[in-house]
């Protein structure tokens, strides 16, 4: 096939090493590997954010129990125990509060 938009040598035209308009066929498969490859990475990364999305729901139930659970009075047995209980409220708090400000 001859197109003029073609600037490859005979000898490279031939050989099946030339460009998108001497090789027409060669430059579709090329692309429809390239668009497949491209396919198949937006599969991987979908699935792995549904999974990052799981475990994220995971730690936030987490973070929510032990915020619960630091909260209650009965809990606090002694001032060492109160303060880092309440550190642990504090954090899971700020986690949580960061977490919901991002839209999640």
């Amino acid at each position: 096939m001859s197109d003029s938009r073609c600037k490859c040598p005979m000898a490279i035209s031939m050989t099946g090493d030339g460009c998108r308009y001497c090789q027409p066929q060669e430059h579709i498969d090329r692309t429809s590997e390239w668009l497949n490859e491209g396919r198949e990475e937006i599969d991987r990364l979908q699935a792995e954010n549904e999974a990052l999305k799981a475990g994220v729901s995971g730690l936030v139930e987490a973070l929510e129990a032990i915020q619960k659970a630091s909260t209650i009075k009965g809990i606090h047995t002694g001032a060492k125990a109160g303060l880092a209980l309440g550190r642990i409220e504090a954090i899971c708090y700020i986690a949580l509060q960061a977490h919901r400000k991002g839209g999640e």
